[in-house]
């Protein structure tokens, strides 16, 4: 009897190290490929009623990231159910970059520029490909080509976020040039 509970007991604590490693195990399956960023013109639209016609346009500078994430594993990173993880994807900025850009005060998301527009892909397949767009606006009167020269002063980082709300980083990649 005693040796039957020791067996129990391994394989409750077997059971349970494998589902805390498993989302460690990602880690290893992200990668990144084809950072692109630049500088461009960015406009902004404001009005009080959709309806308006009288709407103001903003023009601003943007620094614009694109990039792709491939999943070189054997399982789906995220879930396309509403109550399943799901992947999410921000940038975050060294205080280099971080310097130039409009502080992100509205938006209620984890990077700390404020974000113009930008895409989420909720998961992605074994040996495919996620591909990410982010719009960051970039301060008044900054100069663009030092935001160019700091624009891989940040990181991207991946997380898995649950139904719930609750997120656990699975990757970071640093952008900077060694």
């Amino acid at each position: 009897m005693r040796k039957f509970i020791i067996l129990i007991m391994f394989v409750m604590l077997l059971s349970a190290c494998s589902s805390q490693n498993s989302h460690k195990s990602f880690e290893s399956v992200i990668e990144l490929e084809d950072v692109k960023f630049e500088v461009s013109n960015y406009e902004l639209k404001s009005s009080n009623n959709p309806n308006d016609k009288d709407d103001q346009t903003f023009h601003k500078n943007a620094l614009y990231y694109q990039f792709t994430l491939l999943n070189t594993g054997v399982e789906k990173i995220g879930s396309e159910k509403i109550d399943g993880e799901k992947v999410e994807v921000y940038i975050e900025a060294h205080d280099h970059l971080f310097a130039f850009m409009e502080p992100n005060l509205f938006e209620n998301n984890n990077s700390n520029m404020w974000r113009g527009r930008g895409s989420q892909q909720a998961y992605i397949n074994p040996n495919d490909k996620g591909v990410y767009f982010f719009t960051y606006i970039i301060a008044d009167n900054q100069d663009l080509d030092k935001v160019i020269e700091n624009a891989r002063k940040a990181d991207i980082v991946v997380l898995l976020v649950t139904a719930s709300g609750e997120s656990r980083e699975i990757k970071r990649f640093s952008l900077a040039k060694d």
